[in-house]
This record gives C-alpha cells, structure tokens and sequence, in this order.
C-alpha cells in the first residue's frame, strides 16, 4: 500500500492530519503548522479548523485501565469496562451489514456526549467499536483513506485510555502500512501508560511487532510476540493476526516446524479469521499454501479411509469375500497419515 493514495492523501507524512468532513464526512486532510491545521472539503467546500487534542500524561487513567477493576469517581462505584472488541455494544450483533455500520458511526460522532460516568465510557466503548470495525472494512476493501480518516475521528472522540490505545495501536498498523515507521512510532508514543487489560496489551503489541518488522526485521517480531504455539499471552480480536505475524516471522528465519506449529495452533484457535489477516497483510504465504496442501490432502486421505471402512463393513455384513482395494487404501492413508504427521517435525 503506497504512502500516498491515488487521491492525493499523503498518509506518511507525520504531520499531516486525515479527518472526515464536518459536513459531508468525505476525506479532508492537512499539515499541521504549530497546534491547528485549517482543512478544506474538495466534495462540499467545508472549512474545518482543528487543533491538536492534548494528550493523557502518564498518570492519567493507567490502572484505571484494568480489565474488571472497578473506578470510583465523584463517590460512586463503577461497573467494569469491557476491552474486548469481539463484543458488541448493547443494540449491535456485530454481523450488520457495511451501510449500518456506517450509518451507526455517523451517528455516534453527532450524538451528546455523556457526563461524566458509566455512561461517559459505554459511549466511548460504542465509538471505538463501530470506529475499529468501518476501519477495518474500509482496509478490507482498500481504502486506506477512510480507514485512517475513521481512526483520527474517534480519537478526537474517545477519552477512556483504553479504547484510546485500541484506536492508536490501529493507526499505527496503518502508518507502517504507509510506509512510514515515524508516524507509527509516533502514534504508539501517544498509548496511554500501564494499561494492562490483555485484550489492549495484545493489541498495542501486535502494532510494535509491526513497526518492528518494517524496522528491524523478523527476530525483533518474535521478541515482542514470543514463539512457536503458545496462545496464553495473547487475547482479543488482533491475538490471530498476533499469530499470522509471529508465523511469517519463523517463515522468514527459515525455521519452517516452528512456523507451521504457530499457523496450526492459530487454525485451531480461528481458522478464518487467521487466514483474513494474513492475507490482508500478505503474511506468511509460504506457510499457508503449506497448511492449504496439508489440509487438503487429509480430508483426501479421510474420505478415502471412510469408503474403505464402508466397504470392508458391507463386505463383513454381507459375508462375502474380503475386497484388497479398501485394505491398500486404508493401509496407504495410514502410511501418508504418518508421514504427514512426521512432516511437521521438518
């Protein structure tokens, strides 16, 4: 994906801003001079000016940001924040259709905003729902644009330190996606201190493995995301990209057991959603077609060996003579079966 898409959008660039119109909520984009950039809509001839949000030091909300800790604030207890972005906010499914979303979006950014409150972070926890997933979809579908331009909107949006990091650990994906490890380190910069729910800790690791490939290469990946098949550090939605990453680091060291243990623990734990990512990031295409032949060789041999079985069971049933044909095909299955299974150890 280039640095500057066909529209014109300089997505590297470190000082320039990519927001959505006041308006019309097309593209805008700018270079901030100083605190403030002034941006102009080429669909609707909005102007809009925007100053630069000041940032949570390092002491705000940290602790706060644990998953099931309870924050007093003014005197009462408050419920637990959910982190986890594979749960929908109260009124969504997750399986609405691209318009809805969309729809849903344009109308959390107009809506009041809470006090204070329980309120204050169900509403932000619904903001970065809806920003991550139209994001996400505008990526799947190659709009690079609008997927970061939803991004930066919600961040002017979002005060819990937690969604905050969901939203900057995914702009910074999209700014190595750019090409651009500056703006990726400068986005990871801005993730609010101990934060420590793993479903954000995943996520904000998953963003540095990436600005580590872009910059150091695939060993520095497999020190921020660990080895092999091991899923307990990892959680979340991103834990399967976490996965496709950590394979295509072991792919890329030639360390090929290592990196079909990773993918087939990765399979198991969403198969679907393993491959969507690493396809979306063109990650470990070597050890995909190897896990796609492997897959598809045993449901081969599994088909095989359930014909073979019937027919020797019909046989018995029916005492007539012993057929050879299933008895080679179940004894060639095993043989594969065994040598496929010794395969992975190569």
């Amino acid at each position: 994906m280039s640095a500057t898409s066909a529209t014109g959008f300089d997505l590297a660039d470190p000082r320039v801003t990519v927001r959505e119109c006041s308006s019309c909520h097309s593209p805008v984009s700018g270079r901030f001079e100083g605190r403030v950039v002034s941006l102009s809509c080429g669909y609707c001839g909005t102007e809009d000016t925007i100053e630069r949000a000041p940032e949570p030091t390092s002491g705000d909300g940290g602790e706060s940001a644990y998953r099931g800790k309870e924050r007093p604030r003014e005197g009462a207890r408050r419920p637990p924040i959910t982190m986890d972005l594979t749960i929908p906010p109260p009124g969504f499914t997750g399986k609405e259709p691209v318009e809805t979303i969309r729809a849903a979006w344009l109308s959390a950014k107009a809506a009041p905003v809470p006090d204070e409150g329980h309120e204050r972070d169900l509403r932000d926890y619904q903001v970065t729902w809806l920003a991550c997933l139209e994001s996400a979809q505008r990526l799947r579908a190659r709009d690079a644009v609008r997927a970061r331009a939803v991004l930066e909107a919600a961040l002017d949006l979002v005060e819990q330190p937690s969604y905050r990091a969901l939203v900057l650990a995914r702009l910074a994906r999209l700014a190595v996606q750019a090409k651009s490890a500056e703006l990726a380190k400068g986005w990871l910069d801005r993730v609010p201190a101990k934060l420590r729910a793993p479903e954000v800790t995943t996520d904000v690791r998953v963003a540095e493995a990436f600005v580590a490939r872009e910059v150091e290469g695939p060993r520095a990946v497999l020190e921020i995301l660990g080895r092999g098949a091991d899923l307990d550090a990892l959680a979340g939605p991103t834990r399967l990209l976490a996965i496709a990453l950590r394979t295509d680091a072991h792919e890329k060291l030639g360390e090929s057991k290592e990196a079909l243990a990773a993918w087939t623990a990765g399979a198991k734990a969403g198969g679907m959603g393993l491959g969507s990512f690493a396809a979306l990031y063109g990650l470990a295409e070597g050890t995909r077609k190897r896990a796609l032949r492997r897959g598809a060789l045993a449901l081969c041999l599994l088909f095989a060996a359930f014909w073979a079985l019937f027919v020797v069971l019909r046989a018995n049933h029916n005492h007539e003579p012993m057929p050879l044909a299933p008895l080679a095909v179940i004894a060639v299955a095993l043989v594969v079966g065994l040598v496929l299974r010794a395969s992975r150890s190569r």
